[in-house]
């Protein structure tokens, strides 16, 4: 470090360089070297630009290497040839070309990484395979055949080469201890450093784990986030690294939607037990549809100018036992009635809302969810007016009291449905001492509906054919006491 600054000094004082910002900036365009000895620096002229070609943004070998804004683009020509010979290489489609033609383009791409990043090692993946493939059988002098993943990812890399183009500066001098990015306890770490790495001002933490029911993350470091995603029933019969993957995927929609994006470039370090995910997330897969999925989370992350760097913990730190706890909790309030039930009562309201619902059981286009989900209006129902709706609503038991009294503050009317336990404290907000029923309530009906909930258990009164009644209560606030 003291050479550096002495180095520094030196240039600032024969006038290569001068502060800006506080930040030194090259203002001569002659090139200077260390000449040992007492003589010092010296100026190189045969290497040195013109007068009058200084600037930040210097081209070389067809990159652009831009020090004001400290990242690399590639040079428009340079970028066009490449994109010309990789739709020539695709409009072979099933034909076969020469292998030697095949291994020149996808150098050509991999060569393209210090602009666009690690995203030219996963488009490249399954034409290598059949590469390999190939080669291997017979040599180099051999014809390939592309196969149609080798095809998509190579239409992939033409189709947003310049959403990538533009990355930032690293090297291996930017390698950066992992213990400094999350800190402690570093005995659950599977590696000790981040390659190729490059720090920005906007830095969120996040840890993230899958369950075979759910999936979940929270934020340890910037903008509060806590997400939780239940799985579909497909989703449920994918791979433990899919499942992974998927987690990632669902929280960055749920992220977007939150609205809390400022568009500033920002570094998530992403805590996670899985290797298959850290590999998905740095190289790709050899899978199509995982590798769909990978490049749908790449092309999101640009959109929102963030840069995801997963970082690989083993199962028992406690960052991500948090995460393991809330990707197997049940939700138990996820249940609805069979839609026999709903259809009777339908045909009575036009329902404008569920008020408590999923993506997977929601009665209206309309609903809100405990959980962000697809499609969902809102995330908890409290949080939002429910004036002029026409609702329906299935309940979560607990909340049953608290759900009446904002019933009567609300101008709307519809349908609760709720079990009849006289002893519940929920009782006492529907009926008097008498058993009448109070306002805003004007009609009630008994029934044993079909309960179904996401996650089927035997044992639960809220699952299947039910041993108890539940009743259908009929309310309007709209009308005064």
């Amino acid at each position: 470090m003291p050479f550096v600054l002495q180095a520094v000094a030196d240039l600032k004082k024969v006038g290569v360089i001068e502060f800006r910002d506080e930040k030194p900036t090259c203002v001569s365009p002659l090139t200077v070297s260390k000449k040992y000895g007492r003589d010092g620096w010296i100026l190189e002229v045969e290497k040195s630009d013109k007068e009058g070609d200084t600037n930040q943004a210097k081209e070389y070998l067809g990159f652009i290497i831009d020090t004001n804004s400290m990242t690399v683009r590639l040079q428009e020509a340079k970028k066009q040839r490449i994109l010309q010979k990789v739709w020539e290489t695709i409009s072979y489609g099933s034909k076969p070309f020469l292998a030697k033609q095949l291994a020149g383009i996808l150098g050509k791409i991999v060569a393209t990484e210090p602009a666009l990043g690690p995203i030219v090692i996963m488009v490249a993946r399954a034409s290598y395979a059949v590469l390999e493939e190939a080669t291997r059988r017979k040599g180099w002098n051999t014809t390939v055949v592309m196969s149609q993943e080798a095809q998509d990812s190579l239409k992939f890399f033409a189709d947003n080469c310049s959403k990538f183009d533009n990355s930032p500066i690293r090297s291996a001098a930017t390698e950066i201890a992992v213990l400094s990015i999350i800190g402690p306890p570093n005995s659950f770490m599977k590696s000790s450093f981040v390659a190729n790495h490059v720090r920005t001002n906007e830095e969120k933490i996040w840890a993230s784990d899958a369950s075979g029911y759910a999936t979940c993350a929270y934020s340890i470091k910037g903008d509060h986030l806590y997400f939780r995603g239940t799985l579909s029933k497909d989703e449920r019969m994918l791979s433990s690294g899919h499942r992974e993957l998927l987690a990632v995927a669902k929280t960055l929609t749920y992220y977007e939607h939150t609205g809390k994006i400022k568009n500033k470039a920002t570094n998530i370090y992403w805590l996670t037990d899985s290797q298959n995910m850290v590999t998905f997330l740095t190289k790709g897969s050899g899978k199509s549809h995982i590798q769909k999925e990978v490049f749908k989370i790449m092309i999101q992350c640009k959109r929102l100018n963030i840069r995801i760097i997963p970082i690989h913990l083993l199962r028992d730190d406690p960052r991500i036992k948090i995460a393991d706890d809330g990707s197997k909790t049940v939700d138990t309030d996820d249940w609805q009635i069979d839609d026999e039930t709903f259809q009777k009562n339908k045909d009575k309201y036009n329902f404008t809302i569920d008020l408590f619902a999923s993506d997977r059981n929601s009665k209206c286009k309309k609903f809100y969810s405990n959980f962000y989900c697809t499609n969902t209006s809102g995330i908890d129902a409290f949080s939002h007016s429910w004036d002029e709706e026409v609702a329906w609503i299935c309940p979560p038991i607990q909340e049953i009291t608290r759900i009446v009294r904002k019933l009567k503050i609300s101008r709307m009317n519809g349908v609760l449905f709720v079990p009849k336990w006289k002893t519940a404290d929920y009782w006492a907000e529907i009926f008097d001492d008498r058993n009448s029923l109070l306002w805003p309530f004007s009609s009630a009906e008994t029934c044993r509906p079909f309960i179904v909930q996401e996650t089927h258990n035997p044992r639960s009164p809220f699952s299947g054919r039910t041993k108890f009644d539940f009743i259908l209560l009929h309310f309007n606030s709209r009308l005064q006491r």
